[in-house]
């Protein structure tokens, strides 16, 4: 027979209930924000490649009434690349919004920033 377990310290269980709203990885965050982003009308959004091919270029792409945005996703506490900033410096000076975000709600601000006609640097 089995035997019960022992309730969780109330930090513990705070811990644990609190847990589903900070992302685990960077791909969980990546996946939360498309969801976000794709909400918008009029609004294409894609995850950029992962792989060599795509080395140094943001997370995600999204183009709303003919202005591009370009977000580099990453977890709290992290920053971009010596490569990553790189290209986003490229993709500035070709036009396009460039923002390392760490949250839904920053990439949300990041978007609506970008929606606007002057492109703009948005890295910490």
């Amino acid at each position: 027979m089995l035997k019960p377990r022992k309730p969780l310290p109330t930090s513990r269980r705070n811990e644990r209930a609190k847990s589903h709203l900070r992302p685990t990885s960077e791909k969980a965050l990546v996946k939360r924000i498309i969801r976000q982003l794709r909400k918008a009308p009029d609004a294409w959004v894609k995850k950029r490649r992962g792989d060599m091919a795509g080395s140094g270029e943001p997370d995600i792409e999204r183009i709303r009434l003919g202005h591009v945005t370009m977000l580099e996703v990453k977890l709290p506490g992290l920053d971009a690349t010596p490569l990553q900033r790189r290209v986003m410096v490229q993709l500035l000076r070709a036009g396009a919004t460039v923002a390392v975000v760490h949250s839904v709600e920053e990439a949300l601000d990041a978007a609506a920033r970008g929606d606007s006609d002057a492109s703009e640097e948005i890295i910490p």
